[in-house]
């Protein structure tokens, strides 16, 4: 039996998985930033993406024992290590994979993680508020 859940998760193994929030403005906005800039001249992306309102998304993040509420509270990265992060690490952890000058954001990591994520928590809690939702969850196009 032909499983279309299992392809689309083998071709995510390698890459971090960015967890996003499908009906937010701001989270498409930047799964779109990340998309434009992930190996822009090729059409092997680094990265791979998955709404938190998917089967998919529940079941990876059902594995790290991570509910779906808390993706929603908080950004995830499950990176190639296959440890999650979340909120500023994970944003952190992802302009790793970018080019040249973002990969230099890491130097954000000085900064205490409560403090990192204060700041975070301050933009995820009033994302809908400030940039909108969608009616539906976006759908990017799995190549």
């Amino acid at each position: 039996k032909n499983n279309p859940q299992m392809s689309v998760s083998t071709k995510i193994i390698g890459k971090p998985i960015v967890f996003f929030d499908g009906v937010c403005v701001l989270c498409n906005a930047g799964v779109r930033f990340i998309v434009n800039r992930d190996r822009p001249n090729t059409t092997e992306n680094r990265v791979a993406f998955c709404r938190v309102q998917s089967r998919l998304g529940k079941e990876l993040l059902a594995e790290k024992g991570i509910t779906q509420q808390q993706c929603l509270d908080r950004f995830v990265v499950i990176d190639t290590d296959n440890k999650a992060y979340t909120a500023s690490s994970a944003a952190l952890r992802i302009a790793t994979y970018l080019p040249f000058p973002y990969p230099l954001l890491k130097v954000g990591l000085i900064v205490p993680k409560p403090v990192r994520d204060a700041i975070y928590d301050v933009f995820a809690q009033n994302r809908y508020k400030w940039f909108g939702v969608y009616d539906t969850c976006y759908t990017y196009k799995v190549e």
